[in-house]
């Protein structure tokens, strides 16, 4: 089975973070070999950034009601005596928190994996906080990578800086003689 929208690039933003902030081993790794690192996954973390902001999307009323009566549904035990009235507050409650597409869908799927009853009302927004909170995180690191582009140029930039700077210094305090023997044999 395929897993959903949301789960698939959840996984992909994993991968993508995994291979950025793998340990190098001591001694390797400079800025410029970082940068390159970098530069080998930018392109798929700029397109994931796009399918997040996609999920950020606010979601319709219609949207919200069709996804809590999915969840609802799936719950033979909910006793339909008051039915009518959980199902319309719990839209409207929902509905409240002016949740996006991805955030409901993600938060009424961990319901339906792990409730063995049918949720209440506090339940259910207490999951569209997490998803919520769960997307922004992931959301922030993705765009964190593609802002640390910038910070590692300017980072390379600034030891190339350091070392010209070294260079120069180096021969203006020991400029090369020219009345020294060069086959002699320093003692």
């Amino acid at each position: 089975p395929e897993l959903p929208r949301n789960e698939q690039l959840y996984a992909s933003v994993d991968q993508i973070l995994i291979r950025r902030y793998r340990p190098r081993r001591p001694g390797m790794g400079s800025a410029e070999s970082s940068l390159a690192d970098l530069d080998a996954i930018l392109p798929e973390a700029q397109a994931l950034l796009e399918d997040l902001r996609s999920l950020a999307r606010p979601a319709s009323k219609l949207e919200i009601g069709k996804q809590l009566a999915i969840l609802v549904k799936c719950y033979p035990n909910a006793g339909t005596a008051d039915g009518e009235v959980y199902g319309r507050l719990l839209i409207e409650d929902v509905a409240a928190m002016q949740p996006s597409i991805g955030d409901v869908e993600a938060a009424c799927r961990k319901l339906r994996r792990t409730s063995r009853f049918c949720p209440t009302i506090a339940e259910t927004l207490e999951a569209l906080e997490a998803a919520k909170q769960h997307r922004q995180d992931i959301t922030f690191k993705i765009t964190a990578i593609t802002k640390s582009r910038d910070q590692q140029v300017r980072e390379v930039e600034k030891e190339r800086q350091q070392a010209a700077e070294y260079l120069a210094y180096h021969r203006e305090r020991y400029p090369p003689s020219t009345d020294v023997d060069p086959t002699a044999v320093p003692l």
